[in-house]
Parts: structure tokens; C-alpha cells; sequence
């Protein structure tokens, strides 16, 4: 969702006229809250409706330009971690699926393995970023389906891909899903450390710090340092 906020609306002391642009069923919708209700702008998908949305913001821009308006544009995206826990969940279902096939057409591939898979977990024990991440995809967990819950949809689109490879290449495809695990945990990790970051400078922005100051300053007074 992309919303355009150009100054008409007063709201804590400013003027504000949002509009709202959404993809739903097909189209294009235009949602200002000076109009009665939604408008279609065009039929649209996934692919193409920020093309569509794009142009309808340039023209907007340019009125509100000429009319010496600003204008705030604001996109509301999903959440980066749930983005990526999406991904480790199809990765470790995709991974499961192959362990499955392996084990029913090459019950020893396990020995061959041993070592990557030795590897792979050490690799989630000896990061602190990805060691991280995967407490966070523990507590995410919740937010998004388990591996053996994907949509039917989703599942039937790992079985097709993973269908036409070979045995060799089944392995190949598993030894590289758990570097790809390994990447989004990191990732998660990561996205965790911006947020506690982010938390700790709202915090310490909203702090009042003048009653420290005045009292620092008081007793530095009070020292001989300053003179009052």
C-alpha cells in the first residue's frame, strides 16, 4: 500500500489529504478520503500495478506542485523478518522433502553427507548473528506457517521442482538449501540487531536529559569549577 499525503487535512496542527493506492482483485484503487468512496484506476497485477501506481503519482505531484503544496509519500511493506521467516519455512520444508526422497531411493546417502551435515550445524552454533536469527525464526514461528503446514499450493510447487532432478542433483539442491538457510538466518539476525539498535535510540531520544544537566552543572558549581 502507497499513501500520498499532500496538505489539505489539519491533524496536530498541519493540514494533511491522504490518499491511499492498494492492489486488490485486479485493480488499481485510489482511496481519498475526500471522495465517497474507492476508485478504480486500472486492471493491474502483481507485476505491473507499481507501474501503474507510479505514473498516477507523478501526475498527482505535479498538480499539488503547481498548487505550492507538499506532498509525503509513505509505502507500507511487509515486515522484513516476516519475509524472510517465510523463506526459511518453504527452505526447511523443501529440505525435508529431499531428506524424504533420499531416504527412499538411496537409504545410505546419509553417509556421504555426514560431514556437510556436521558442518551445517556447527555453522548455526558458531555465529551469534545466525545463532540469532534462529531463536528469532523460533519466535516467529507463530506469525507463519511450519514447514509441514505450507499451503498445498506451495508444497505441490517444491514436489514439481524437486521431481525432474536427478539423485545427485537431489543432493546437490540439499547441500545449497543449507547454505541458503544459513543466509536468511543471518539475515533474521541482522534485521534483530537493527531493531534493538532502533529501540535504544528511541529511547534514549525521548529521555529527558535536563534535569541530569542542570544538576551536573549545579555540582560542578558547587566544586569550584564554574563560577556561578
Amino acid at each position: 500500500m502507497i499513501n500520498a499525503w499532500p496538505y489539505r487535512r489539519k491533524v496536530d496542527g498541519a493540514m494533511y489529504h491522504p490518499v491511499s493506492y492498494v492492489l486488490r482483485q485486479g485493480n488499481l484503487w485510489e482511496l481519498d478520503a475526500l471522495k465517497d468512496g474507492p476508485c478504480i484506476l486500472a486492471s493491474c497485477n502483481e507485476d505491473n500495478w507499481l507501474d501503474f501506481m507510479q505514473a498516477e503519482l507523478v501526475k498527482k505531484a505535479k498538480m499539488y506542485q503547481e498548487l505550492d503544496l507538499p506532498i509525503s509519500i509513505w509505502a507500507v511493506i511487509e515486515s522484513r523478518k516476516l519475509v524472510y521467516q517465510k523463506k526459511v519455512t518453504s527452505k526447511l520444508f523443501m529440505k525435508q522433502a529431499i531428506e524424504s526422497m533420499l531416504d527412499k531411493h538411496q537409504p545410505d546417502w546419509r553417509k556421504s553427507c555426514q560431514r556437510w551435515e556436521e558442518e551445517y550445524v556447527h555453522a548455526l552454533s558458531s555465529s551469534e548473528r545466525i545463532k540469532r536469527g534462529l531463536l528469532l525464526s523460533d519466535r516467529l514461528a507463530h506469525h507463519c506457517s511450519r514447514s509441514d503446514q505450507l499451503p498445498n499450493e506451495e508444497k505441490q510447487k517444491i514436489y514439481s521442482s524437486l521431481s525432474h532432478n536427478k539423485q545427485g542433483s537431489l543432493i546437490d539442491t540439499w547441500l545449497q538449501i543449507h547454505d541458503e538457510i544459513l543466509r536468511l538466518y543471518e539475515q533474521l539476525g541482522l534485521e534483530d540487531e537493527k531493531d534493538e539498535i532502533y529501540q535504544k535510540n528511541y529511547i534514549r531520544k525521548r529521555h529527558n536529559y535536563i534535569p541530569f544537566i542542570e544538576s551536573f552543572i549545579q555540582a560542578l558549581v558547587e566544586q569550584g569549577h564554574f563560577h556561578s
